[in-house]
């Protein structure tokens, strides 16, 4: 049978667009290695990416393709026909033919001057080879400003071949959104966006959006393109390797391996097989990976989704998925407040949560519940507040509940009206909580709700009630609930005006936050950023940048987007005051930006003390270079901003690590082992007193632990017996 012949590279019938670092990396790769494979899934563009290194790297004359077919063997003379004179070879589609490998090494040893660019879904696994692993176009944030949309790579591609249907078509502030909404839908698979944009001359980018299926629907020749691609490469897996392939279509979003071993691990995919399988999977491009997780490219995950589907074990398999993850997320809140290093993980999990919570909705309504009620904490700390007010609302509506859930589901509910800036409604939903959970005996979650209610009706305009709730809690045997009461109890002061009961308050919220969950908690940061609050009304700037820093170097990693943009108005008064009026103002619109993207407006009343001690002044000040600064900061992503409030944070002076006369006696008998009440009854002082000394030794000498100023003391000491 024939083969294909050599031939010139492919001429090609579009303009090459982006990919200007792969282009870079693999022509630096061809210049060292005499062998180079680029591997991907089908749509990355593999082919087009090596044509045009070759074309950039040799002259024509000197570069050669050969494309490859499981229908025919390649001709016999290629080795003779490239002997014998420096060349250029590309290969293409090398998982199409199986003895791709054992040809290429032999014309690598045959042709002492060749070098081999080769495409294929996996390594051809020859010991001279560089394996270029290709991935997605980048994408645009659709919120970004429309220079940064129209610079993403995606983007580009989609207006170059808009521009092929339709001459004169723009990417406009009016469209920019939609189409890299639309390019991100869509992956950045080269391919889809291509075919796409085939369809600009008929609709409109957002129209496009709006007519595709909740993850990805495909117009029909596009979907024939990819799913022909993907039938041939599923066709080369061994029969165990399809099965594990077509359940982690159950995943969503991707996967870390314990999910895949609890979730796929069964019958011809044995536990001890499982990692195997994975990586043979992800050798032939169908699973990326990055460090702990892997996913599927979504038209891949589709195409496994497929087969599960027809597969007959699809209940069995989603199953088990969405167990899976109802455990993840009831284990996940038993921890709530106390261990935010939780939040990752949920966050990395987002979409596979809410894949759980919609397979139980139709299959298993107490599982469904239970799974409600358990993410009411991740929906509030993450800020996904729409979707967790839509999702416990159903719940109410169609739960059936007893009165026990029915009393939570109303304070989570009540909680995400609240940071949404409903108060009345908020206020509503927890004393009709309030009243059941006292009904049913269900005294821990009363407790809850009734910290919730004291600070909205403070938030409400009713601060005396509101303080008198939160005074009485204040001194609950529940340790993270009273730290819990004493946080709004102490912004209730703030918004007050009461700085002195407010720094008090505030200060035995830390302390009891630090001793019941340390600093990973969201009621250690949000007391930081409150005495931040505290140090910058009392003018000191230099604490409240200090005070700002730990709490957005806690806020950020939690991914809580309350507490960072909390702290960066912080970090810009702080700059202001010191006078820096343009910076102050980007730090200030970068928090705008951030609240606007949790849909959780600012409370009136810090509203109304951001506008007139900081914004008004501050762009009076910059003058005419207030606007542009204003844009500047609205224009940052979260981690600029972030790393911007941080680097003024640590602009601030390192604290005197100088001690009082008092605050050393209290050091010394904290070292001895006593007690705060101890000391307290040794130095005839109150409690809460030494409390206060202790925080400010802390704080001077940048430790966080009663064992830490132990340490300090006791070298404090052998340094004075050495002098």
């Amino acid at each position: 049978m024939g083969g294909p012949l050599l031939d010139r590279l492919p001429v090609q019938p579009t303009s090459f667009v982006g990919r200007e670092g792969e282009l870079a990396a693999v022509a630096a790769l061809l210049r060292e290695q005499r062998l180079v494979t680029l591997v991907g899934p089908a749509g990355l563009g593999k082919t087009r990416l090596a044509v045009e290194v070759a074309a950039r790297v040799e002259p024509k004359s000197e570069v050669w393709f050969l494309p490859l077919a499981e229908a025919v063997e390649p001709d016999q003379g290629i080795g003779e026909a490239l002997a014998g004179r420096p060349a250029l070879l590309v290969v293409d589609g090398c998982d199409r033919w199986p003895g791709s490998g054992e040809l290429v090494g032999t014309l690598l040893t045959a042709c002492p001057g060749l070098r081999v660019l080769a495409t294929g879904l996996e390594p051809l696994g020859l010991a001279e080879e560089a394996v270029f692993r290709l991935g997605p176009l980048a994408v645009a944030d659709p919120e970004a400003p429309l220079e940064v949309v129209v610079a993403s790579e995606a983007v580009r591609l989609f207006w170059a071949r808009a521009l092929l249907a339709r001459p004169g078509f723009r990417i406009t502030p009016e469209n920019a959104g939609a189409v890299a909404a639309l390019c991100r839908r869509l992956e950045g698979i080269p391919l889809a966006i291509e075919l796409a944009a085939a369809s600009a001359d008929a609709a409109a980018p957002g129209v496009l959006l709006e007519q595709m299926e909740p993850h990805l629907h495909l117009q029909a020749p596009l979907r024939r393109t990819l799913e022909a691609a993907l039938e041939w490469d599923h066709a080369q897996l061994s029969a165990p390797e399809r099965v594990l392939f077509r359940r982690l279509g159950a995943f969503a979003g991707g996967f870390e391996s314990s999910a895949v071993l609890a979730v796929c691990a069964g019958g011809s995919v044995t536990p001890a097989d499982v990692s195997d399988q994975l990586a043979a999977l992800e050798r032939r491009s169908l699973v990326v990976s990055s460090g702990r997780r892997s996913r599927m490219l979504e038209p891949v995950r589709r195409f496994a989704a497929q087969q599960l589907a027809a597969s007959g074990e699809e209940v069995a398999v989603r199953d088990r998925h969405a167990a899976y993850f109802a455990d993840l997320a009831e284990r996940a809140a038993r921890t709530e407040g106390r261990a935010l290093v939780w939040l990752d993980r949920m966050e990395a999990e987002h979409e596979n949560l809410l894949a759980a919570l919609a397979w139980w909705r139709s299959h298993d309504r107490r599982r469904w519940v239970a799974m409600v009620l358990a993410l009411g904490w991740f929906w509030l700390h993450h800020a996904y507040l729409s979707e967790g007010r839509e999702w416990l609302e159903r719940l109410l509506v169609e739960g059936e509940l007893e009165p026990r859930a029915r009393g939570r589901a109303l304070y989570w509910l009540a909680r995400l009206r609240c940071w949404q800036g409903d108060y009345e409604e908020s206020i509503r939903l927890a004393e009709e909580a309030l009243a059941l959970q006292r009904r049913v005996g269900d005294d821990g979650a009363a407790g809850w709700t009734l910290s919730l209610l004291g600070s909205v009706r403070g938030y409400a305009g009713d601060l005396d009630r509101g303080r008198r709730d939160l005074e009485w809690l204040s001194t609950h045997s529940d340790g993270l609930l009273r730290a819990d009461a004493l946080l709004w109890l102490g912004e209730l002061h703030l918004l007050a005006g009461d700085l002195a009961n407010a720094r008090t308050v505030l200060q035995r919220a830390l302390e009891e936050a630090r001793r019941e969950i340390g600093d990973v908690a969201w009621h250690t940061l949000g007391a930081l950023l409150f005495l931040a609050i505290v140090a910058y009304l009392e003018g000191d700037p230099a604490e409240a940048l200090r005070l700002a820093g730990q709490a957005l170097a806690l806020g950020y990693p939690a991914q809580n987007p309350y507490s960072v943009a909390g702290c960066l108005d912080i970090v810009a008064g702080a700059l202001f005051s010191e006078g820096h009026p343009e910076r102050a103002l980007e730090l200030a619109a970068a928090a705008d930006r951030i609240r606007a993207g949790a849909a959780s407006p600012l409370l009136p009343g810090w509203q109304r003390m951001r506008e007139a001690m900081l914004l008004e002044p501050a762009r009076a000040a910059a003058g005419d270079a207030a606007e542009a600064a204003w844009r500047r900061g609205a224009a940052m992503g979260l981690e600029e901003a972030v790393a911007a409030g941080l680097a003024a944070a640590r602009m601030a002076p390192t604290p005197s690590r100088r001690l009082s006369p008092r605050e050393e006696d209290v050091a010394r008998l904290v070292a001895d082992g006593l007690t705060n009440r101890e000391i307290a009854s040794r130095l005839g002082i109150a409690e809460r007193t030494v409390e206060s000394h202790l925080d400010s030794i802390r704080a001077k000498l940048g430790v966080r632990t009663r064992t830490q100023v132990a340490v300090w003391l006791v070298g404090q000491r052998a340094a004075q017996r050495r002098e």
